[in-house]
């Protein structure tokens, strides 16, 4: 069963996800720990993928947030992926 954030648009060919993903930025030592840690829970596919997690780090830094609120972490992937993003002084509110 495929999960469903790794789901490709039938628009999108296999050549063009492997440039995407080689543009992608590489995951930090942190997440992925998390993300290998999440993927022996139960309903890991709820988990954003890899490419998700780095639209959401574009975002915020292209926002320049220095607050952000998550609501419904499980267990965290895309909190830690937007704190790491944010600066120093940036402050993360999640709750499940």
């Amino acid at each position: 069963m495929t999960r469903w954030s790794e789901e490709r648009p039938e628009s999108l060919g296999e050549a063009s996800l492997v440039y995407l993903d080689e543009l992608l930025p590489e995951e930090t030592p942190s997440q992925k720990s998390l993300r290998q840690f999440t993927a022996t829970c139960p309903n890991a596919h709820m988990q954003i993928s890899r490419r998700q997690a780095a639209l959401l780090a574009w975002v915020v830094g292209l926002t320049g947030a220095k607050r952000v609120s998550e609501l419904g972490v499980f267990p965290g992937y895309s909190a830690l992926t937007m704190a790491q993003a944010m600066p120093e002084d940036g402050q993360l509110i999640a709750c499940a």
